[in-house]
């Protein structure tokens, strides 16, 4: 078994997402993942959509989620510091960073996003 324990201060700054303005350290075990995202600006993050479950608390700022419900449906809201939000697999969704200064957040991935997993810190 690897290592169970490691610093984010130790994880190394990537740009998994190929975002301008948008850094990430991500690390992972078994079939669970952790990424810290940081947008330094407003900005905003296209709809896309992932296979994994997401869900995401906010550490600072404020952002406007839009979210797929169903077809031509979408829920849209406003998360800010200590709010926690959930992008079901599949969900075509976007973000709209508001705070002059960007904003940061975790997001916790169920599998793994395979298409990160080069740029992440493995544990266990």
């Amino acid at each position: 078994m690897g290592k169970l324990y490691v610093s984010m201060n130790k994880i190394p700054w990537t740009n998994a997402s190929g975002l301008g303005g948008v850094r990430q350290q991500i690390v992972y075990a078994d079939d669970v993942m952790i990424q810290k995202v940081e947008v330094l600006n407003p900005t905003y993050l296209s709809f896309h959509r992932h296979i994994e479950t997401q869900v995401s608390f906010v550490i600072n700022g404020v952002m406007e989620i839009s979210v797929e419900k169903g077809t031509d449906q979408f829920e849209k809201f406003r998360c800010s510091s200590g709010d926690v939000f959930y992008i079901p697999p599949n969900a075509l969704h976007d973000a709209k960073i508001l705070s002059p200064d960007g904003a940061s957040w975790l997001s916790f991935y169920s599998p793994l996003r395979i298409s990160y997993k080069k740029y992440a810190y493995k544990l266990g």
